[in-house]
């Protein structure tokens, strides 16, 4: 008798597919298909599943999307013209520091000298829109 006899009419390719591309944890998978915990595991080893949410986080990508957010935001402070309070300026400084991390991720793959030349670049500029908005 097999690990899966106990279930022969699983679609294993529904199974993986829900396991590797959805974000669905093990127990709500195995209640969709109507197995156990110890038959998808099984699977997972016996074939070398990969979990949705193990694969490994592509750092260019993401410090990409990181950057668009950002610059978003701050277009649209831009825009408002509404730094007027101190919870304002909080939140510059709060972004700024977000800058900082996002440039510390990508800085892996670059030379240390170039990311201090990037920061101090991004620095000014964010200093120039501060003082644009602050005229307005």
């Amino acid at each position: 008798m097999t690990k899966d006899a106990t279930a022969p009419n699983v679609d294993w390719a529904a199974v993986q597919h829900d396991y590797e591309i959805h974000a669905l944890t093990n127990a709500t998978i195995c209640q969709c298909h109507g197995i156990t915990r110890s038959q998808l595991r099984y699977r997972i080893e016996k074939f070398g599943w990969v979990a949705f949410r193990a694969r490994r986080i592509d750092r260019p990508v993401l410090v990409k999307r990181l950057l668009k957010i950002f610059d978003r935001q701050l277009r649209q402070l831009e825009k408002t013209g509404m730094i007027h309070t101190p919870e304002d300026v909080s939140l510059l400084a709060t972004a700024t520091r977000t800058l900082d991390k996002i440039l510390a991720i990508k800085q892996v793959d670059r030379p240390r000298q170039v990311e201090e030349d990037d920061m101090d670049d991004l620095r000014d500029k964010l200093a120039e829109r501060f003082d644009q908005l602050k005229k307005r």
